[in-house]
């Protein structure tokens, strides 16, 4: 005899089992990007020049897509949708301001205080018809005249709670650097080509210690003034950036998601192993996994959207999500394994001596009939 399982029940399971494998999902995939380093972070790079009577700092800020769409408030403050020259420039100059403030410097044991001296800003092109943002700051703060063996010493307390690629560069400028405990020479071409065997655990430098001495070469400047190159959007990418919304493009365009969202869903993750589990502990039939399914189809599309959601409309650090959705979605698998390891107890309980999937094959009385009990599928 089978046990069938309440409808409403069936479907609470499922959305349950559902909300885990989108979580699951949401936490621990990794987002496709134009961006090396993910479209999360916020990297810069300080090239510190020790003169013989100053420290410029060179300071670069390359920001991915969604810090940039984060901050365009702050750039298009009059919020109409272009960027005029005043606007790049007033951000560009509160924001090598702000970056100042937050590096402390000392040449021996006296404090330098740095100002902003340049600054120029760009929004190359980043993925899906988003930009991304790159302000370079020249900064100088004078010191006194270094006439020995000197130490100077940098902290860079700028987006400490962000992920991103932090390097810091020691140069000597009519001064000799005799030891440091951080690069000579930039590891990233200036947050231009990040390497590749570091872009899993990028650079985390954000303190510098730099032995100097006086005496020697000028330190020889870079003039190349080429364009930086730009990161290179898809096909499908540059259709969607370039192509106007009307109601035909949105049919085409929902179409082609459909079919893309189809050979996504084949992929590895998304918790397919819930899924599965959760399929064989309920005995799960097709009609089942069709519900599960479009569960997940449902919860996955309102997850991602709800996400994007937040994160466009948030000052709050889009990588702080990642731990709370890999908490939830570890909750409800947990929950999930509770509740199939109980039913499991519960038949060994009823059922000593059989296991899943074992039938009893016996005669009822005198002249009575054989039949088989198929105790698998009960509940």
């Amino acid at each position: 005899m089978t046990t069938k399982v309440r409808p409403k029940r069936l479907a609470g399971r499922a959305l349950a089992a559902g909300a885990a494998a989108t979580l699951l999902g949401l936490a621990f995939a990794t987002p496709a990007s134009a961006h090396p380093l993910g479209n999360f972070t916020f990297n810069t790079s300080a090239a510190v020049q020790v003169r013989p009577d100053e420290v410029l700092v060179d300071y670069v800020i390359d920001l991915a897509e969604l810090p940039t769409l984060q901050a365009r408030p702050d750039v298009d403050r009059n919020g109409d949708g272009s960027l005029t020259d005043g606007e790049r420039r007033r951000y560009a100059e509160q924001t090598c301001d702000r970056a100042a403030a937050r590096l402390n410097l000392t040449v021996g044991d006296r404090p330098v205080v740095l100002e902003h001296r340049s600054s120029d800003i760009s929004f190359p092109e980043g993925q899906a018809g988003l930009r991304t943002l790159r302000l370079e700051c020249e900064l100088g703060g004078s010191s006194t005249e270094i006439d020995g063996r000197t130490t100077v010493r940098l902290a860079d307390e700028n987006f400490a709670d962000r992920l991103g690629w932090r390097e810091i560069i020691a140069l000597g400028d009519r001064t000799t650097v005799t030891d440091t405990d951080v690069l000579r020479e930039s590891a990233s071409d200036t947050l231009v080509n990040y390497p590749q065997d570091q872009l899993e655990s990028p650079l985390r430098q954000r303190e510098a210690t730099i032995t100097v001495e006086p005496g020697g070469p000028a330190l020889v400047q870079d003039d190349d003034d080429s364009p930086i190159p730009l990161p290179s959007a898809d096909r499908l990418s540059s259709l969607i950036s370039e192509q106007k919304l009307t109601i035909p493009f949105a049919l085409f365009a929902l179409a082609v998601s459909f079919v893309l969202g189809g050979f996504h869903a084949v992929a590895p993750g998304h918790g397919k192993t819930v899924m599965a589990a959760y399929l064989v502990g309920q005995r799960g039939a097709r009609r089942q996994a069709l519900l599960l399914g479009a569960t997940v189809a449902v919860t996955h599309t309102g997850g991602v959207l709800a996400l994007a959601l937040v994160v466009s409309n948030s000052a709050v650090a889009p990588e702080r999500f990642y731990p709370v959705l890999g908490s939830i979605s570890g909750l409800l698998v947990v929950a999930i394994g509770v509740v199939l390891l109980r039913r499991a107890v519960e038949f060994r309980r009823i059922f000593p001596t059989l296991g899943p999937g074992a039938s009893r094959h016996h005669h009822h009385g005198i002249g009575g009939h054989t039949h088989t009990h198929d105790l698998a599928t009960a509940s």
